[in-house]
């Protein structure tokens, strides 16, 4: 009987070591798969063109954290690429411009400018501003029935 419960022990013991390695959780080794993906980040703003120069362009933005306008300059570099443009000299003041950019050495360096051409500050396009378009169509106004109350 003794040396069936040393063996029934034993036995035991096999099992419980063998489960214990079997629920063991797995090392942080991450294959290249399983990596997270980095993003580049870059930082985005929008605003007005307020002023351009062969290397510069200055917005006019607002300013979320103050309630301001304020006027931001964007350092333009030869791998700066333009969306809306074909070049430099088709942006014109009062243009709407969206700027993606990398800020180095305190100085905002553009990595792209989208512009929008028909941007209008605040306000719909007017009826003039359509109908140049030749969108607008006449509006027929409709009859007026008088409704009696009984």
């Amino acid at each position: 009987m003794r040396k069936f419960l040393i063996l029934f022990l034993l036995a035991g013991l096999v099992v419980l070591t063998a489960a214990g390695i079997g629920f063991a959780q797995e090392t942080d080794v991450m294959d290249e798969a399983d990596a997270p993906v980095e993003f580049e980040e870059a930082d985005f703003s929008y605003g007005l063109v307020n002023k351009l120069e062969a290397n510069q362009l200055i917005l006019d933005e607002f300013d979320y954290d103050t309630n301001q306008e304020v006027s931001v300059t964007y350092t333009i570099s030869a791998d700066t690429k333009l969306e809306g443009a074909a070049n430099l000299s088709d942006i014109a003041v009062g243009d709407g411009a969206e700027v993606k950019y990398d800020t180095k050495e305190g100085q905002r360096i553009a990595k792209s400018i989208m512009v929008e051409k028909e941007f209008i500050e605040g306000e719909a396009a007017t009826d003039e501003a359509v109908e140049d378009e030749g969108v607008v169509e006449e509006k027929e106004e409709a009859p007026q029935e008088e409704i009696k109350l009984q």
